[in-house]
């Protein structure tokens, strides 16, 4: 990263590290200046009970003012199943976002809120103070399913979402594709880049 230029912002880290082996996280981030760890995703226990998201909201919470103490930012990546309503009429997300604490903050997958049925912009606008990061990721419908594509090639309205982000100020966006790459990851690297360069970014 250092030969080419590239600075490390952000990461996702197991859970069970994340609270157990907290000074370790934060010290191996230091090392390489990489100031917003995060987790992919929440633990089993907090996906099968509130009781269980409850826990993990707790330990989040305390997580993330470890971490801001140290001058970093914890952050939480959405996929699809915190959208699962667990609680009357209350999704997984909307109890975390209950109980959050000021330094927890959400890297947020537009690709995964599409995929839920939520609308990326106007989730992206209602909780800017909560984002911390934002994944740019398309999605396209293949053999009757969501798929992930290279940004411009799906039918997320990027247009709008690049101009809530402009608005927000999210504190960095990251372009992110797991799969069906055109032919290899560089490749749907360079066509994404492409798109995003014809809508003002460099």
């Amino acid at each position: 990263c250092d030969k080419y230029g590239y600075r490390l912002t952000g990461s996702h880290t197991r859970w069970d590290k994340l609270i157990n082996e907290t000074e370790n996280v934060i010290r191996d981030h230091k090392i390489i200046g990489c100031m917003m760890p995060g987790t992919g995703s929440a633990p089993e226990y907090a996906r099968t009970s509130k009781d269980g998201l409850l826990r993990f909201m707790n330990e989040a919470n305390e997580l993330s003012d470890k971490l801001a103490a140290e001058g970093m930012t914890f952050t939480y990546h959405n996929h699809a199943f915190e959208f699962v309503r667990v609680d009357g009429d209350k999704t997984i997300m909307d109890i975390i976002l209950e109980c959050a604490n000021d330094n927890f903050k959400l890297m947020v997958d537009v690709f995964w809120l599409a995929v839920a049925g939520i609308n990326p912009v106007k989730f992206l606008r209602k909780y800017k103070d909560k984002v911390g990061g934002v994944h740019y990721k398309d999605l396209k419908v293949v053999d009757n399913a969501p798929a992930m594509c290279e940004i411009g090639l799906g039918n997320l309205e990027w247009d709008e979402i690049c101009a809530v982000c402009d608005e927000i100020q999210p504190r960095f966006i990251y372009v992110e594709q797991d799969t069906n790459w055109l032919k290899d990851p560089f490749a749907s690297l360079e066509t994404s880049y492409n798109y995003l360069k014809k809508l003002g970014y460099k």
